[in-house]
């Protein structure tokens, strides 16, 4: 009897413990704050919501110049469930960063639903516009809500697409006419590798008003992607991204709900924000969109991007001007949205760069086996480690060992034009992809090398370092080259800019091939020692050859807007970057002082003729007779030396 009692207390105590833990609650917020014309953030302030559970919000003392309020919910990591009134299909929406429309005249009760097992800290943000205000979302025809001010974050390993439905202008009632309402989207980058909720927070409330967003926010230049109301931009995987949406109309504006993407997914682990071949994640960035019409603008609500997913953990992060725009009388926001373009949530391994991912809409997508993450990381740490002993040994003493120089060259090259090639035409696996590369590059390598040790011509042996170093130039310029430029979005212009570079910087260092071969084994094998670094401390340098392989493989890549993040981590990788580059030349050349130029080839293509005077095809093995010559006595006389004339010849 007495263990039944125990047994049945025990419950009971479980019972109440998992309703406390589990039980609803409600809110009031009062939204008598003061707006301005570019803050009109009404409430903003962090909540907790329960594991399992529903929080209800309701509001009080709207201002009467409020006409329509966009209600922003916004979660790390983990999504949670947004409604109104009642749970019904086209009344919810489910995310991290999310956000409804309501009327300010008799607004809606909301419902925040925690559908995880832990509670979750989230940010809660309500913004109240004007009648003259253009509503964002308000044309909607992409979203399964009727009015949707948030954005949508798409990504893959390469890029990621941000897309928001077209703003409504007041006096546009049919949204006939949604190109009267201008949508400008921005990003702002947050700190590369950091996937704290105090990091991600932060990102999405400096896009958060339309002053934060003007202050701290780059403009995301329109492409030839389909349409307006969609961006595509290149995937820096573990560096996170808040995005925002501002409608601008004449009479006002309107911020879309922010976002907020690191391109991997974090809570997978570090693995899967690594990118190291073709593959970019790990740095939160912040966007927003601002929609514009004739009476006013308005923005969306922001989003926040990491390229990765950091709730998944490191590895799914692991491894890219300031324009200022004038207010009218009004604005409205969309939804801030953040993405890492990987999951941190699952681990470091979704935010590896050198893994496979899926396209993912959200944060919902396949996730990879242990066996292949494992794989992916092993595979991309023995690159790296071999990148930083070669970079080493190029940097210091390429130009001493000239035929091991010759081999590494060749070998780079096969291998960078392999994995184009095989890119292109066959749809393998990242790690058979780069095997197959690495393996025709140690071909290429060999033939370059036999080349060098029958001909051992200076100029054409220095001509493919030559070429080389114009191929990192060229990507350089790409990498830093700003977006929505129409004219290189063509493949056909931008590969004859590039090529030319290259063919350039070869042109004017062949001419100088001692120089300039030192130059160049101390140019690249000084990136080649930085890039492990940069993988390792998730910095953005490895994106300047990264983001090219992408332009010559990903379809459609043309269109992404690179503009990389350049921070703390990256300025001082440029600046180890150069100060190794100037010491291996520097040191190289002193070692060499004395010495002649190249050393001599190992072998000459012909044959070494014999001494004397010979004529080809004659035999010269004939037995010779031997003649006996008498010495005779010779005279010698001396004469004296002509007189000269005018007419004796010149120089005679």
């Amino acid at each position: 009897m007495v263990p039944d009692k125990c047994l049945l207390c025990f419950v009971l105590v479980l019972f109440s413990a998992v309703a406390v833990a589990t039980q609803n609650a409600t809110i009031t917020i009062p939204l008598n704050k003061p707006i301005t014309t570019n803050n009109k953030e009404l409430y903003g302030d962090f909540l907790y919501v329960n594991q399992s559970s529903t929080l209800q919000v309701n509001f009080s003392a709207v201002p009467k110049t409020v006409s329509f309020l966009i209600f922003q919910v916004h979660s790390h990591l983990v999504n949670v469930t947004l409604y109104n009134n009642t749970l019904t299909a086209g009344s919810y929406v489910v995310g991290t960063n999310i956000g409804l429309y309501t009327s300010a005249k008799k607004p809606d009760t909301f419902f925040i639903y925690n559908q995880n097992v832990d509670d979750v800290q989230i940010y809660v943000s309500v913004h109240g516009y004007k009648i003259t205000d253009p509503i964002p979302g308000g044309c909607n025809m992409e979203f399964p809500i009727l009015i949707a001010p948030y954005l949508r974050i798409t990504y893959n390993r390469e890029y990621f697409f941000v897309d928001g439905a077209a703003a409504k202008d007041i006096t546009d009632v049919n949204c006939n006419s949604v190109k009267d309402v201008e949508v400008t989207f921005y990003r702002v980058y947050l700190k590369e590798r950091d996937f704290s909720p105090e990091s991600y927070f932060a990102g999405l409330k400096s896009v958060m008003t339309l002053d934060n967003v003007l202050e701290n926010g780059e403009i995301i230049p329109e492409t030839g992607v389909m349409w307006s109301m969609r961006r595509m931009l290149s995937a820096y995987a573990g560096t996170g991204a808040a995005l925002v949406g501002v409608a601008r109309a004449a009479s006002g504006y309107s911020l879309y709900v922010p976002a907020v993407t690191y391109a991997c997914r974090p809570e997978l682990g570090d693995a899967d924000c690594e990118l190291l071949v073709c593959m970019c994640a790990g740095g939160g960035a912040a966007l927003v969109g601002v929609a514009r019409a004739a009476s006013g603008y308005s923005l969306y609500v922001p989003a926040v991007t990491y390229a990765c997913r950091p709730e998944l953990g490191d590895a799914d992060c692991e491894l890219l001007g300031k324009y200022l725009v004038g207010a009218a009388s009004g604005y409205s926001l969309y939804v801030p949205a953040a993405t890492y373009a990987c999951r941190p949530e699952l681990g470091d391994a979704d935010c590896e760069l050198l893994g496979e991912s899926p396209v993912v809409t959200g944060y919902i997508r396949p996730i990879r086996t242990l066996d292949e993450t494992l794989m992916d990381d092993v595979l991309s740490q023995m690159i790296c480690a071999a990148l930083l002993f070669v970079g080493l040994f190029v940097c210091y003493f390429g130009h001493r060992f000239f035929k091991t120089e010759m081999f590494l060259i060749g070998m780079a090259s096969g291998a960078l034009v392999t994995y184009i090639i095989i890119a292109i035409i066959a749809d393998l696996e990242r790690p058979a992809l780069v095997g197959a590369s690495l393996l025709s590059g140690v071909f290429f390598g060999a033939i370059w090398l036999v080349f060098w040790w029958f001909y051992g011509i200076p100029v054409f042996a220095v001509l493919l370092s030559t070429l080389n170093l114009g191929f990192l130039i060229a990507a350089i310029v790409y990498y830093r080259l700003p977006g929505g430029n129409e004219i290189l979005e063509q493949d056909f212009n931008f590969w004859t800019v590039f090529i030319f570079i290259m063919t350039l910087t070869s042109v004017t260092l062949i001419s100088i091939t001692f120089l300039s071969n030192l130059l160049c084994c101390c140019i690249l094998g000084a990136y080649a020692i930085i890039y492990p670094i940069d993988f390792y401390i998730g910095g953005n340098l490895k994106y300047i050859i990264i983001n090219t392989l992408r332009r010559a493989t990903v379809p459609k890549f043309n269109y992404a807007v690179l503009s990389p993040p350049f921070q703390l981590n990256d300025a001082l990788l440029t600046l180890l970057w150069v100060a190794l580059a100037a010491t291996g030349f520097l040191y190289q050349h002193y070692r060499h002082r004395g010495r002649p130029p190249f050393p001599p080839p190992p072998r000459s293509i012909s044959p070494r003729m014999p001494e004397g005077p010979t004529v080809y095809g004659v035999w010269t093995g004939y037995p010779q007779r031997v003649i006996t010559v008498t010495p005779q006595p010779v005279n010698i006389r001396i004469e004296e030396p002509a007189r000269t004339t005018e007419r004796t010849p010149l120089l005679a």
